[in-house]
């Protein structure tokens, strides 16, 4: 089970820079690109790379008894907590986080070894902060570059894309369909390629 906590509050994507980037001088579509367009170049950037571009916290919960719990999110920035529930009692108890963890490549391992391992706990949640990059990051700078030139596609095809918006919600959008340059850019993330 995985559980937004806290939403993201910055946004790696502006309404200048997209302006100055698709060469718009008017304010005439300033509420569509704030509203629909720079939201959904970000979602689509973070959907095709699996990877969230601004900070934000998410709860997750997890049985035990395996060697390592993997986070859904990335990336993981810090663990904030780390509950146990033994034999689903409900109130659980913390694990101190310095010590009885550590983290490699959006898994958690526990300091014995194995989730589970000498103790009942039946469960186990996780609240952790990913998004939070440093802004020497590559990484970051490739997200930016792919989120503007997916925002461009659909400025440019807004037709298409504000009918499908009204429609059916994005549901049946494809984003799959963001521009080649932005795939590129994102190809080496490699999380969710499922596009």
């Amino acid at each position: 089970m995985l559980k937004l906590i806290t939403p993201a509050t910055t946004s790696i994507l502006g309404i200048t820079a997209t302006k100055n980037y698709l060469k718009v001088e008017h304010t005439t579509d300033d509420s569509l690109l704030t509203d629909i367009i720079i939201p959904s170049a970000i979602s689509a950037v973070e959907a095709f790379s699996g990877y969230r571009t601004a900070p934000q916290i998410w709860e997750q919960y997890e049985e035990g008894g395996v060697d390592k719990i993997s986070l859904n999110e990335a990336p993981v920035s810090s663990v904030d907590s780390v509950t146990v529930y033994e034999n689903f009692d409900s109130t659980g108890y913390l694990i101190t986080v310095s010590t009885d963890f550590r983290i490699v490549d959006n898994d958690l391992y526990h300091a014995d070894g194995y989730w589970d391992k000498m103790r009942s706990g039946d469960g186990y949640t996780i609240r952790y902060t990913v998004g939070s990059w440093d802004d020497s990051d590559y990484r970051i700078a490739a997200l930016s570059a792919a989120a503007l030139r997916t925002a461009a596609w659909l400025y440019e095809n807004r037709e298409e894309f504000l009918v499908s918006v009204q429609e059916s919600h994005m549901l049946n959008f494809d984003f799959s369909r963001i521009p080649a340059g932005a795939k590129v850019l994102l190809a080496s993330f490699a999380r969710n390629l499922g596009f």
